[in-house]
């Protein structure tokens, strides 16, 4: 079970999280310790389809192929898109090839590490594809009941204090790759059309909703999700605005 420390810590997960867990223990024979998901923020999951223009209207595919994840790939395939999945090292000579006409990756840095820059020149940075970033600790059973208390205690506190530390050098980063993509490989940034974000929250539910029809454990925790946004969503959304309202207004008088 994945979950981010918010929710886990003030949502009821953490009573939910030991079912889960306890699955992982009977199968693998090992303990996951609480870890925390880092929130996605622009341009650090960002949806990558430098060949894909889609000319403003999300049922607009053209036909063309986009590779991204499994999970993802389910619900563009529900909003009409012919999504495939496959290893990040096969995208540059797939696109090269013309196998796939878009890619969704990872963020600005990652994609440029990756090469995607050279065969594709149009990038929409506002990832729609992972709303969340997982990073999780996977331990021994045997190993984690052995650990002292207070070891264990240090375990999950370097979990966080490593997700805080990577969510902040991933801001700078990923936004230093933007610059270089833009300025030196002549990249065009664009927004993602307004219109895919509610067919894809669209898409989202009734991919969610086939799952929790099969796992009754699934529908226990997608419960508890929804219940936790109920209240958190609404908030998190108005307080996004104001640093977006801020930064753009900074930006207009620099």
């Amino acid at each position: 079970m994945r979950r981010r420390p918010d929710q886990g810590y003030g949502a009821g997960m953490v009573e939910v999280n030991p079912d889960g867990h306890g699955r992982l223990r009977r199968e693998h024979s090992t303990l996951q310790a609480p870890e925390p998901a880092r929130p996605a923020k622009t341009g650090d999951v960002a949806r990558i389809a430098f060949a894909l223009e889609v000319g403003g209207e999300a049922q607009d595919t053209g036909g063309q192929e986009i590779e991204t994840e499994i999970g993802s790939g389910e619900v563009f395939k529900e909003m009409g898109v012919s999504a495939v999945a496959m290893p990040g090292g096969e995208i540059v000579p797939a696109a090269q090839r013309g196998t796939i006409d878009a890619a969704e990756w990872i963020g600005p840095a990652d994609d440029l590490n990756l090469g995607l820059h050279t065969v594709w020149k149009n990038y929409y940075l506002q990832g729609l594809h992972q709303s969340t970033d997982i990073g999780e600790v996977l331990v021994n059973k045997t190993v984690w009941s052995k650990l002292s208390p207070d070891l264990q205690e240090m375990m999950r506190t370097a979990a966080l204090a490593s997700m805080a530390e990577t969510y902040s050098y991933n801001v700078y980063k990923n936004a230093m790759a933007v610059k270089k993509l833009r300025e030196e490989f002549k990249v065009t940034i664009h927004d993602t059309p307004k219109d895919f974000f509610p067919e894809f929250v669209r898409a989202t539910k009734v991919v969610l909703a086939k799952y929790a029809d099969k796992d009754p454990f699934f529908k226990q925790v997608l419960d508890s999700q929804r219940d936790f946004a109920v209240n958190v969503v609404p908030y998190w959304t108005k307080i996004l605005d104001l640093y977006s309202n801020l930064g753009n207004a900074a930006l207009q008088q620099k």
